[in-house]
C-alpha cells in the first residue's frame, strides 16, 4: 500500500506526503521497529535521523529507498522483525517435541526398570523379604521356637510375635509393591499387605490324644474350619510317635525326653483309632496333617511352609508361560518317542511301537504283524472286507519267529491277541474293555 503511494508521479501532493512526519514515523515504526520517543538504542535511533534527513532534504532519495527495501509486493508486508518471530516459534516447537520425545523416552526406562524390579521381587530367594511370619503367642514356650526365628530371619523373612485368633497358629503376610509413573516420569511406590490363605496349625500330642480319647477330635478340628473360612489348614501333630512308642514298648521305658514327662497322666489310645481320626479330617475337613517329633524337624518345615507361600507368585507366572508355549499336545520330547521326517521314514518303526504298547506284545511279534500288514490302513482294509468272526481270527494264523540260527522256533500269535487287535482298531465304543 505504502509501495503504490511511493512509486506515483512526483506530484506536489506526493511530496508532501512523504514529508508529512506522521508518515515517516509510522513507516519506521513498522517496518525497522524505530521509534525515537520509547527506542533508547543508539544504533537504531541514528537510522531514523538518517531517514529523516533522507525525507527532509531528498523526497527522490526517500522514494529511492523505500522502493528499494520492498520491490518484491508478496514480501512487502513480511518486516525482519516477523520473520524473526517466525523462526523463534518454529524453534520453539522444535525444542518442545525434543523434550516430549525425551521425556517418552525417560518413561520407557523406568516402565523396563520397575518391570524388572518385579520379576526380581518374586523370583526364589529374594522373594523371603516380601513375606512376614505371623507367631501366635502361645508358641513361646515350645523347644522349637527360638530355633524357627533363627532360621527364618537368616532367610530375611521377618518375623512377627502376637495373638492370632486361632491359638498355637502360624499365619504368612505378603507384602507387595506397587509402583506408578506420574506425568512428571517421577516413580510413586505404595506397599501393600495381604493376609495368605494358609494357617499352619499346631497341637501338642497331649492336645490330640485328649480329643480323640474324648471323641472330640473331627468335631474340634471341623470347628476351627468354619471359623477361618476360604482359609487352607495344615494341622501339625507334635510328638505323638513318641506317644505311641512309649505304650508299645514292653517294658514301659521312660523316655528321655521332658516332652514325655507326664505320660503317665493321659489315657491310652490305639493308633488304629488315630489313623481313622486323620482320614476323617483330611476327607470332611479337607485338612493336610503331619507329624513332627523333633525340634529340628519342626522348625525346618516351618521354613518350607514359609518359603513355598513366599514362592507362590513366581511358581504362577511360570506356570502361565509354560501353558502358553504349549499347544493341547505337548512337544513330544520325552524319552522313547519316535521321529518321522518328510520321506517318511520312521513311520514303521512307528507302527511297530504302537503293536507294542498291546499287552503281552514283545518286539518280534510286532515286527510278524507288520511283516503281514506294513501299515495301519492296510489292516483296517482287511477288517473291513470281513466279518466280525473272521476279523477276530485274522491275525490268529500269523508266525512268529524265536531266537535265531539253528535253534530258532516258530509259534502262532493265537485268537485272544488277534480279537484284542481287532476290537482296538474297529469298537467304537470308547469303554468298551478289551479283556
Amino acid at each position: 500500500m505504502f509501495l503504490n503511494a511511493l512509486t506515483m508521479d512526483s506530484s506536489n501532493e506526493n511530496v508532501e506526503y512523504l514529508k508529512s512526519v506522521e508518515f515517516m514515523d509510522e513507516y519506521c515504526a513498522s517496518n525497522f521497529n524505530i521509534s525515537p520517543k520509547i527506542n533508547d538504542n543508539y544504533q537504531s535511533n541514528h537510522q531514523y535521523e538518517n531517514l529523516k534527513n533522507i525525507r527532509d532534504n531528498s523526497p527522490e532519495k526517500c522514494v529511492t529507498l523505500f522502493d528499494s527495501n520492498d520491490k518484491n509486493p508478496e514480501t512487502m508486508s513480511a518486516s525482519p522483525i516477523s520473520k524473526r518471530k517466525t523462526k523463534r516459534k518454529a524453534t520453539k516447537i522444535i525444542d518442545e517435541d525434543k523434550v516430549r520425545a525425551k521425556k517418552e523416552a525417560t518413561r520407557e526406562k523406568l516402565q523396563l526398570a520397575l518391570a524388572k524390579k518385579r520379576i526380581k521381587n518374586i523370583q526364589p530367594g529374594e522373594c523371603m523379604r516380601f513375606i512376614e511370619a505371623d507367631i501366635d503367642d502361645d508358641l513361646k514356650d515350645c523347644d522349637f521356637f527360638s530355633e524357627t526365628i533363627a532360621m527364618l530371619e537368616s532367610s530375611y523373612v521377618k518375623c512377627c510375635t502376637k495373638s492370632l485368633p486361632t491359638p498355637n497358629s502360624i499365619e504368612w503376610t505378603r507384602i507387595t509393591e506397587e509402583d506408578s509413573i506420574d506425568d512428571d516420569n517421577k516413580v510413586h511406590t505404595v506397599i501393600r499387605r495381604e493376609r495368605d490363605k494358609h494357617v499352619l496349625i499346631i497341637w501338642s500330642w497331649e492336645k490330640v490324644v485328649q480329643h480323640i480319647h474324648d471323641e472330640s477330635f473331627v468335631a474340634a478340628v471341623t470347628s476351627l474350619s468354619d471359623q477361618m473360612t476360604e482359609k487352607s489348614l495344615s494341622l501339625i501333630i507334635y510328638g505323638i510317635n513318641g506317644y505311641f512308642e512309649y505304650h508299645k514298648s514292653r517294658n514301659k521305658k521312660k523316655i528321655c525326653n521332658k516332652m514325655y514327662d507326664n505320660i503317665k497322666n493321659y489315657p491310652k489310645i490305639s493308633r488304629k483309632e488315630f489313623d481313622k481320626c486323620l482320614v476323617k479330617i483330611q476327607i470332611f475337613v479337607e485338612c493336610n496333617t503331619r507329624l513332627i517329633d523333633s525340634s529340628v524337624e519342626m522348625s525346618l518345615l516351618i521354613y518350607q511352609y514359609t518359603k513355598s507361600i513366599a514362592e507362590i507368585p513366581y511358581k504362577l507366572i511360570t506356570r502361565e508361560r509354560v501353558n502358553e508355549q504349549l499347544n493341547f499336545y505337548a512337544a513330544g520330547e520325552n524319552r522313547q518317542t519316535i521321529k518321522v521326517d518328510r520321506d517318511g521314514y520312521g513311520l514303521k518303526m512307528l507302527w511297530t511301537k504302537h503293536l507294542c504298547s498291546f499287552n503281552s506284545v514283545t518286539l518280534p511279534i510286532a515286527q510278524s504283524i507288520c511283516a503281514e500288514y506294513p501299515s495301519p490302513q492296510q489292516l483296517m482294509r482287511a477288517y473291513e472286507n470281513c466279518s466280525e468272526m473272521e476279523g477276530e481270527l485274522l491275525l490268529k494264523d500269523i508266525m512268529i519267529k524265536r531266537a535265531a540260527g539253528p535253534l530258532t522256533t516258530a509259534r502262532k500269535l493265537g485268537p485272544e491277541l488277534s480279537r484284542k487287535i481287532y476290537i482296538m482298531f474297529t469298537s467304537t465304543n470308547g469303554d468298551r474293555l478289551l479283556n
